[in-house]
């Protein structure tokens, strides 16, 4: 209900703004008063209906981009957040947390399946996005990135999307890491999905890799308890045989 005020709101104001213009430039051009009007206020209708399915077909797409996803039902926000919790001292999970970071870097934008033509013509320009560290604490548990996008070989000089990420030393062999990505303009309401996209990315490669680094030191502690069991063995036969 929020977002469909806050459409209504902008859809209001890019119209007004627009009819505005229209007609203060038909005044420029010297005709009349009542043409003027008349022509400014077509133009706002034009614009309305415009905006409106234009809304329409991205907030369309943001439900469409959220469908079947982890927290697809608690909300469709542009701006996304996830609290998980690994069995990593403080210090590894910080390590990992840039890893999988750099997994989001030269990756293409996501964008949701969808094979209407609007679509296939957006998705017809090649974009491709570039993971920039902005601020790394390890003392404070704090890493702020941002994702810049390249289009044709062309950089964009700033960032479309922010992902910070704050940990916190639950004991010394669990770490909470609070995983946030928004969008970097205030004014995106629609984001095509793509910061649930990062939020869950991260939050599943730090889930994965942690258990992996966890198995393999049990598997490693595993290996030295067996040597150290057939050297014990080894040693009582020897000592039997005398």
């Amino acid at each position: 209900m929020a977002r469909a005020r806050s459409d209504a709101w902008l859809v209001a104001l890019v119209t007004t703004i627009i009819t505005v213009f229209f007609f203060i430039e038909m005044m420029l051009y010297g005709v009349g008063l009542g043409v003027g009007l008349a022509a400014a206020g077509l133009m706002g209708l034009f614009t309305a209906a415009l905006a409106t399915a234009s809304y329409r077909y991205r907030g369309y797409l943001q439900r469409k981009a959220f469908t079947g996803k982890k927290q697809a039902d608690e909300s469709l926000s542009s701006r996304q957040e996830r609290s998980i919790e690994i069995d990593l001292p403080v210090d590894a999970a910080f390590d990992l947390a840039l890893d999988a970071l750099q997994t989001l870097h030269r990756q293409d934008v996501p964008q949701p399946e969808d094979d209407s033509l609007l679509m296939r013509l957006e998705n017809w320009v090649p974009r491709k996005q570039f993971l920039r560290i902005h601020k790394q604490n390890r003392a404070a548990g704090i890493i702020h990135a941002g994702l810049r996008s390249k289009v044709f070989g062309l950089d964009n000089v700033a960032d479309f999307s922010r992902i910070d990420l704050q940990l916190e030393e639950v004991d010394s062999v669990t770490t909470r890491i609070v995983i946030s990505s928004k969008p970097a303009m205030l004014s995106e309401y629609y984001d095509l999905g793509k910061n649930l996209h990062y939020v869950n990315s991260l939050a599943k490669y730090i889930r994965f890799h942690s258990h992996q680094i966890n198995a393999e030191e049990r598997l490693s502690l595993s290996d030295a308890e067996t040597d150290e069991a057939f050297i014990a063995a080894d040693h009582q036969q020897r000592e039997d045989y005398k």
